[in-house]
């Protein structure tokens, strides 16, 4: 991180460090707008915080998750040079190292009435139509995983596209994803039952580069 950063916290907790993607790495032919092409995006969320004997942690306030600082995002967009090594956090668990492999994949969304997009909510479909679009969604995510390169994880990691939600809805009709984080065995990652960690944010601060607004959520089977 930048020297002259403190270490994002919540309130007396320090907050789970996820990832940081340098976005000068992603391939141009990706076409990743209106992601900046350059700089570092950091993600943190008390969501995130693991304790070393690898749980959650019990005396975290999930229910202030909506909380401003709950959740964030940094952004830095200056010379790698100012960037120094922060110390291991004393009674945090750290994930496994792991470099960051892109590819382009493409993304349904759920149409499902308990976790429907609200993209689809302005069509004028039948439940029987949004049932066949559903089938649809979880045959596609059958095939879609077997054309990504082999990599040693597990975790199917998300920048944009529509969310892979577990429980319900993870937009808003304001609001899209910005990053989506998977269980991964490979980086001991693990939010309960192999869930996922939601990062979404205003579709008109995203078009800003605007990362100062950030809602996150957990969700597992």
């Amino acid at each position: 991180m930048p020297a002259h950063w403190n270490y994002p916290h919540f309130e007396d907790k320090p907050l789970g460090f996820l990832a940081q993607i340098n976005l000068a790495e992603i391939p141009n032919e990706l076409q990743l707008a209106p992601l900046p092409s350059t700089g570092i995006l950091y993600f943190f969320s008390l969501y995130g915080l693991i304790r070393d004997d690898g749980y959650l942690g019990p005396d975290l306030p999930w229910e202030r998750g909506e909380e401003p600082g709950f959740t964030q995002v940094l952004y830095f967009d200056g010379p790698t040079t100012a960037l120094i090594r922060q110390p291991k956090l004393e009674g945090v668990k750290p994930f496994g190292v792991a470099a960051i492999h892109f590819w382009k994949a493409l993304s349904l969304p759920r149409a499902s009435g308990w976790c429907r997009d609200p993209i689809l909510k302005t069509l004028n479909w039948s439940e029987d139509e949004f049932g066949r679009l559903n089938e649809l969604y979880f045959a596609f995510d059958t095939v879609q995983p077997r054309k990504r390169p082999n990599f040693p994880f597990s975790g199917i990691h998300q920048l944009l596209g529509y969310a892979g939600p577990v429980q319900s809805a993870v937009t808003t009709a304001d609001t899209r994803l910005l990053c989506q984080f998977d269980s991964d065995e490979g980086i001991d990652m693990n939010w309960g039952e192999d869930g996922l960690i939601y990062f979404t944010l205003r579709r008109s601060d995203l078009e800003n580069k605007n990362f100062a607004n950030i809602y996150a959520e957990i969700q597992c089977g």
